[in-house]
């Protein structure tokens, strides 16, 4: 059968449609296209993947890149990075003893070697690559090819409770589940998958603090209607408490139309007397969501801080582009074609010119304040940025 299909597909956008391709030297992706074009006259699936996203991971971006999760099946489990670990946050009623562990090693291998073999294939920023990363340790013929042996009949976990007792679980791997069952191609790092958003923008009040959580869990709507009346209540929300101390939550968003968001931020600033907001944000914090606190914190006075983890992309990046189902594999590829410097404010030649009005020198938006969560902080509700962004609020 053989993948030449879908590396004709590659090809072109990688040398003549992807802006990103730019920053990387020429030999070095004629190597690695090479590599893949040899491979792909085979049969094995996982590793022409492999192969893919090793190229497309090339210009670190995290908009450009190979998406495997529609087209492979996984181990019934949930590995979510939270903090400095990867945790089990889901899976199968058999397997539930391993619910909130922290995953120490698969196979013998410790997890952190793991994922510095599957640094070449994972594309964008280290945060990035940890967050969608993940995905390897339940995807048996990953984890074989990245620690260099034979995929087995079980994979065997090594697994550390949150009261710090080691154990081991072995999971057969002719269990399987589609990906996407488990893992979305917008992770959020939530416990679960997928997300009931019943609300994209609510604002909960806070009455033993005088704060208002304003929470973006979303810019991603296919309805521009729905976006914009619950955007709209949002701020009529804020409008009603105007010097309320305000906390802006983009966790777990992971983008969409940041442009949907604009009128919302223009009703903030002509309505809002307050003097002080911090900003949540996290390693699922990614696209639309970050130019939305790149202008937020730019254009409205009073921020105290961002809270949280380094989200998941530079303030300069490639983006937009479309995203193909490859005929052969079915992976997504998504490619990018236009620059974002939300760092400097820059427009240069690919920049849309329906965003390079909006440009501004937000710099880097690294956390002034880190926090870490674990899956049993995430079970259990506990917020340990929300209670420090409360905390900060507080002081005088």
């Amino acid at each position: 059968m053989g993948y030449q299909d879908d590396v004709a597909v590659l090809a072109k956008i990688v040398q003549e449609t992807d802006p990103s391709f730019g920053t990387v030297d020429g030999a070095q992706i004629d190597r690695v296209l090479a590599d893949l074009i040899h491979s792909a006259k085979t049969d094995d699936l996982h590793r022409v993947m492999f192969r893919m996203m090793a190229l497309m991971a090339l210009p670190r971006n995290g908009h450009s890149r190979i998406i495997p999760n529609d087209a492979i099946d996984v181990l019934p489990i949930r590995f979510v990075a939270l903090g400095r670990g990867i945790y089990v946050t889901d899976c199968t009623s058999d397997l539930r003893i391993a619910l909130d562990h922290r995953v120490i090693a698969v196979n013998g291998v410790a997890v952190e070697d793991i994922l510095s073999a599957g640094q070449p294939y994972l594309a964008g920023t280290d945060m990035r690559r940890r967050v969608v990363g993940a995905i390897l340790l339940a995807w048996p013929e990953a984890v074989a090819i990245l620690i260099g042996q034979e995929n087995g009949p079980v994979c065997t976990y090594d697994l550390m409770s949150p009261s710090g007792v080691v154990t081991q679980l072995q999971v057969s791997t002719t269990l399987r589940a589609p990906a996407t069952h488990y893992y979305p191609i917008s992770e959020h790092g939530g416990a679960h998958a997928h997300r009931d958003l019943t609300n994209l923008a609510k604002v909960v009040h806070m009455p033993t603090s005088g704060c208002l959580h304003v929470q973006l869990p979303s810019f991603f709507c296919p309805s521009s209607k729905k976006m914009e009346a619950e955007l709209k209540g949002a701020s009529y929300a804020i409008g009603q408490q105007p010097n309320a101390r305000l906390i802006f939550d983009v966790r777990g968003n992971t983008g969409g139309d940041f442009l949907r968001t604009r009128p919302f931020l223009h009703d903030i600033q002509k309505t809002w007397k307050g003097r002080e907001y911090v900003v949540l944000v996290d390693k699922f914090t990614f696209s639309a969501a970050i130019v939305f606190v790149a202008i937020l914190t730019t254009t409205l006075s009073g921020c105290r801080g961002i809270i949280g983890e380094t989200m998941g992309d530079n303030t300069q990046f490639y983006a937009e582009g479309e995203s193909i189902t490859l005929p052969q594999s079915g992976c997504v590829l998504r490619y990018s074609s236009a620059y974002h410097d939300w760092k400097t404010g820059r427009a240069e030649v690919t920049t849309p010119k329906d965003i390079a009005p909006h440009l501004v020198a937000a710099g880097t938006l690294d956390p002034d304040v880190s926090i870490d969560m674990t899956a049993t902080d995430l079970r259990a509700g506990h917020d340990p940025s929300l209670q420090a962004a409360l905390q900060r609020l507080s002081q005088q």
